[in-house]
């Protein structure tokens, strides 16, 4: 049975030490119920298997739990793409499980009820604007983790909706010299 061989009669010495080698690749025993499965993988195969799984976030930075838990997350993260759910489950998966998302913001007139933040539009008072949308973290963020969360949040969110603010109710700042003016952090709304 070793000599049936797919190769040609004028096969080169290489192609031959090829198929003698390739032969042999059957003994390799290959995990394949740990290959597939985020849970038992090893970590430095984890972007490969995120990959296969069309995660659309990815950072080498997250804690090997974050990194399992958006790999878990990805299939039923593709079959609700585009409600609110999918949403917080994206911003769990990827570390913010805190995430508040506030569904149209309604309209406002100049009546001194409301401060300038930048929170709220004005116009009609009878009017909401449906399609636009807030999402209030518990704590806060970088402005690197902001962008990360604006992608996430353009990955999943439905594409007639809009991200009106993106805002935590923490300070990050406390003025007690531990943060420079860098630009690294901001003052609580990312728009």
């Amino acid at each position: 049975m070793a000599d049936i061989t797919l190769l040609p009669p004028n096969a080169t010495a290489q192609e031959v030490a090829l198929e003698g080698a390739m032969a042999r690749i059957s003994d390799v025993p290959v995990p394949l119920r740990t290959l597939n499965n985020e849970n038992t993988l090893a970590l430095n195969l984890l972007p490969w298997l995120a990959w296969a799984r069309a995660v659309n976030e990815w950072d080498s930075k997250w804690s090997e739990s974050t990194k399992r838990a958006v790999i878990a997350a990805s299939i039923p993260l593709h079959r609700l793409k585009g409600t609110i759910y999918s949403i917080k489950l994206a911003l769990s998966s990827a570390g913010y499980p805190d995430a508040q998302i506030i569904e149209g913001t309604s309209r406002n007139t100049y009546n001194g009820a409301i401060q300038h933040d930048g929170t709220t539009t004005y116009g009609q008072p009878s009017t909401t604007s449906w399609a636009y949308y807030r999402v209030i973290l518990g704590h806060p963020i970088s402005n690197a983790q902001a962008a990360q969360v604006q992608r996430i949040l353009r990955n999943t969110a439905p594409a007639r909706c809009v991200l009106a603010s993106l805002e935590f109710s923490k300070v990050a700042a406390t003025y007690d010299g531990t943060l420079t003016y860098n630009g690294a952090f901001n003052y609580g709304i990312v728009s």
